[in-house]
């Protein structure tokens, strides 16, 4: 290597040698991340692109969808469909359904085929009569059979001459179909606007599940062509399946893959469109959409301006650091020769050294302080968790203690012809209890509650109260629901010392009890705001009493409570809830769950047998909540007598 004779040259050269190294670094790391940057661009659009096509299609679809389910149930058109032959029947039908075109668009054609007579109207218009075994009309033989609220296909209609995008609706009354009912939108606008792309280097296309080519620029391959035909790769087909089979089950995700599509690699963003049923791939040709030349002015502009900056350092650096170190050589070597008369106007030396070991000092004393918090945070992490554990162990110990005060299944069993209990805590105890006793003339009480608050509290609530429905009952011969809350009411508040001006506790409940008397055959109810539900030739409700019991500063005189009888038949069934139910909110709009939806939903599944109406009532809540919390403790009970 070669030798100089200052250090101005040798460090200016090892700053060239540098200079190159990291210029040759910039252009590689510029140009891989151009590719990258251009490769996220890419994926970033046509993702973009296919949420925007997925909108378009939902917009175009849905509300011809949701006009031809209107019209398979507008009662009108139902009344015609039983009673064709009636012409003033026919009349009305067919100026509903001309209210309907009128609000579709001006394009979008509406059909009716009525099962009973085979008759085929298109726009009020009879056309033919439909060939069910025929080829010309299987699109009505899938319609029958399918159970699908809606049919979408693609169809030559034989008759029309003509084909369009088709949405089948099945008119059911009573479980069995009497028609179909839908609308018609003509399938070269609809792909049209499904595929129009300005940019060049992509493509779509719409294919169902078995891969069969729905929509795709060249009309040619529609229902004609399938997508594995045209692309290449030895496993291309099944990763492409793969992606189909997860997009059905998780149709909010999005897929992407790259693959040989035509005479090039595209990356393909893949999508399943769950209002149509198909699967919408976007191809976009990278090296079309975004080329590599357009980063090079970037580029070069990186490289000139790292060659600026080492120039200034290397000015900086012979302006502060080389000329006084070669002020201090040529006076070294000047006292070196004898002449001891030379003053060197030099301080960073000493500078440098009180620098140095000030900032020594400093570190010596952030690590100190480091290692001392760093202790600190060690040992109250460990105090706090093993506080948590202590009070997780005591409220799990509550649990348990809560549990075994809760009615047994085998006592349940023995005097219940069938029931569930729907019990669901918000934390690991709840205010929220059910309590059951059998009574000496073969019948028995039942009740739920709802006691203040939730966890812990709640819990301490719910042992008072158990054990004073007990204690009351003992001492009773004859069983008076709505004089048992009386004496409930009263017996919280004493052992709350509520009616004392210096009580603390501001605590209570809410109770619907049951007394089955086997003699009478009959529920005699009566409810602290908690109302009973039961179904007999529809949901019927008996609400409690406004009154709640317990809480302090209540003027008792005016608690009074309501007996209800209902006669116990057959197929009877009886329920009661607390407000968790009810209050539970979720969907978008926040709004609660409501005691409407609750009576809706018990009307639904009436028929079902009890532990399968529990799952039903589980499955539907939480399919309201989304990803909301529980806000409350929520109970449930269900039985037959």
């Amino acid at each position: 290597m070669k030798k100089f004779k200052s250090i101005r040259s040798h460090f200016t050269f090892y700053m060239l040698i540098l200079l190159a190294v990291f210029s040759s670094l910039l252009i590689a790391i510029s140009y891989s991340s151009a590719r990258n940057i251009r490769e996220s661009f890419a994926i970033q659009y046509s993702n973009m692109y296919s949420r925007s096509v997925e909108n378009r299609i939902a917009n175009m679809i849905t509300k011809n969808v949701n006009a031809s389910l209107q019209m398979s149930q507008s009662p009108a058109i139902l009344k015609w469909i039983k009673n064709y032959h009636n012409p003033v029947d026919k009349q009305t039908a067919f100026s509903t359904l001309n209210n309907f075109k009128n609000y579709l668009a001006t394009e979008t054609d509406i059909f009716i085929a009525i099962h009973s007579n085979l008759h085929y109207y298109f726009n009020n218009k009879y056309i033919n009569t439909l060939n069910p075994a025929g080829a010309a009309d299987k699109w009505y033989r899938d319609a029958i059979k399918s159970r699908e609220k809606f049919i979408l296909n693609i169809d030559y209609n034989t008759a029309l001459k003509t084909t369009k995008l088709w949405i089948n609706v099945p008119i059911r009354e009573n479980g069995k179909v009497i028609g179909i009912i839908g609308t018609g939108e003509d399938i070269t606008l609809f792909l049209k606007k499904v595929l129009e792309t300005a940019e060049r280097g992509t493509s779509l296309i719409l294919a169902d599940k078995n891969g069969l080519i729905k929509a795709h620029k060249n009309l040619a391959f529609v229902d004609k062509k399938n997508i594995y035909t045209l692309i290449t790769g030895s496993n291309t087909k099944v990763v492409l399946q793969n992606i189909f089979h997860k997009l059905e089950n998780q149709p909010e995700q999005l897929s992407s893959l790259y693959m040989e599509y035509g005479d090039s690699t595209h990356y393909t963003a893949v999508m399943y469109l769950k209002n149509i049923r198909w699967f919408l791939m976007y191809f976009v040709k990278i090296d079309e959409i975004v080329k590599i030349s357009q980063f090079f002015p970037l580029i070069l502009t990186g490289v000139f301006s790292i060659i600026i900056l080492f120039l200034f350092i290397l000015f900086l650096t012979n302006k502060i650091i080389i000329k006084p170190l070669a002020v201090l050589t040529r006076t070294t070597e000047n006292i070196t020769a004898g002449n001891f008369n030379i003053q060197m106007d030099i301080t960073s030396e000493d500078e440098l050294g009180k620098l140095t070991k000030t900032f020594n000092r400093m570190t010596s004393t952030i690590k100190d302080y480091t290692d001392n918090l760093e202790k600190k945070v060690r040992d109250r992490t460990q105090e706090l968790h093993e506080k948590n554990a202590l009070i997780t162990e005591s409220i799990n110990y509550a649990k348990t203690i809560q549990s075994a005060f809760l009615p047994q299944d085998n006592t349940l069993k023995q005097h219940l012809k069938e029931y569930f209990v729907y019990y669901q805590p918000r934390d690991i105890v709840g205010g929220d209890f059910y309590w059951f006793k059998p009574t000496p003339e073969g019948g028995f009480l039942l009740a739920v509650a709802d006691c203040t608050g939730h966890g812990v509290p709640g819990s301490l609530i719910t042992m008072i109260a158990g054990s004073s429905l007990n204690m009351i009952t003992d001492r009773m011969s004859e069983y008076d629901p709505a004089g048992i809350l009386v004496e409930l009411d009263k017996t919280i508040r004493n052992t709350l010392h509520q009616d004392k001006e210096t009580a603390e506790s501001n605590d209570g409940l809410e109770i619907g009890l049951c007394y089955y008397h086997p003699e009478k055959k009959s529920i005699i109810f009566s409810g602290s705001k908690i109302s009973l539900f039961y179904f007999e030739n529809g949901i019927h409700t008996i609400k409690g009493d406004r009154f709640k019991l317990g809480y302090k500063n209540k003027n008792t005189e005016i608690v009074d409570f309501t007996n209800h009888s209902v006669p116990v038949k057959k197929n009877t069934i009886f329920y009661l809830s607390t407000d968790g139910f009810f209050g539970q909110n979720g969907e978008e709009n926040e709004f609660p769950f409501g005691r409407s939806a609750f009576c809706t939903l018990l009307e639904q599944i009436h028929e079902k047998p009890l532990q399968e109406q529990m799952n039903i009532m589980d499955s539907t809540l939480k399919k309201f909540m989304g990803n909301k919390e529980q806000r409350d403790d929520i109970t449930v009970l269900g039985f037959k007598i």
